[in-house]
């Protein structure tokens, strides 16, 4: 049986050595990475200074997803023991698959993924972060190998519940779900051989509560250094050699209290 209990307290604990990590590594990246700093192109060659802090607009794509997992969670998840049992839990399997594939697509969640990587591995903060369409290179390369390398634990779990077989089956109509076996089998390129009901459902909550703990410790730490700078001054240095003075704002979304950062040229 899957407890969730376990799974949270193991993923908690990853993230807050990897915030820390970042953190230590790169103190006025970690900055840029909590104030949601960016890079905007269209403002190249204006009077717009182009690194933006949070404008709230990617967490406004995002939000739906997320209270959709979370409704999710809370709807079948309350307590251990939830089986793919009966036509409601083949659907419910099926829902997941199909949160799992969203989930390792997602650009917003992997520009997370990347820039705290990147930080905790003393790499610099990087303001201009495009996903390429090959999420796969993106995911071992940016995210997986570099932590796992650097002995960070969060690279263990993605490693362990990334499964893109899993997506591209999925995506393309390439899997059937037997209920007599309890297994999923995919018939992808790639696929080789049939997964568990027990070991996806391990994957799916792995990788749902990661997203989920993620962006809840993300709302935090924006919390934090808010209050922080309502009290003290910080400087940063941007990439072009210019320094930004970095403020904060709390503002309304959607009935949601949100720390909105922006800078100011020094």
């Amino acid at each position: 049986m899957v407890y969730l209990a376990e799974i949270i307290n193991e993923i908690q604990e990853a993230i807050n050595e990897l915030i820390n990590a970042a953190n230590d590594a790169s103190p006025d990246g970690f900055i840029a990475y909590i104030a949601g700093g960016d890079y905007y192109r269209e403002f190249e060659n204006t009077d717009l200074l182009p690194y933006v802090l949070e404008d709230v607009s990617g967490f406004r794509k995002d939000l739906s997803r997320q209270r959709f997992y979370v409704n999710y969670l809370n709807k079948n998840y309350k307590r251990d023991g939830f089986h793919y049992e009966g036509r409601d839990g083949i659907d419910c399997l099926t829902i997941e698959l199909m949160i799992y594939s969203h989930l390792w697509q997602s650009n917003y969640y992997l520009k997370h993924l990347v820039r705290l990587a990147h930080l905790a591995c003393s790499r610099e903060y990087d303001w201009y972060l495009m996903i390429t369409s090959n999420i796969r290179n993106v995911i071992n390369n940016e995210i997986t190998d570099p932590l796992v390398k650097k002995g960070i634990k969060l690279g263990h779990i993605v490693k362990d519940n990334y499964y893109p077989v899993l997506r591209d089956s999925f995506a393309h109509g390439l899997y059937s779900i037997d209920e007599y076996d309890k297994v999923i089998r995919l018939y992808s390129d790639r696929a080789v051989g049939p997964v568990s009901f027990d070991v996806f459902q391990k994957k799916f909550l792995f990788s749902i509560l990661l997203s989920q703990i993620l962006f809840e410790s993300y709302r935090e730490n924006q919390k934090r250094m808010a209050a922080f700078l309502s009290d003290n001054a910080k400087i940063i240095a941007l990439p072009d050699g210019q320094r930004i003075k970095v403020e904060a704002e709390v503002r309304s979304v959607e009935g949601e209290e949100f720390y909105i950062f922006r800078p100011v040229l020094k």
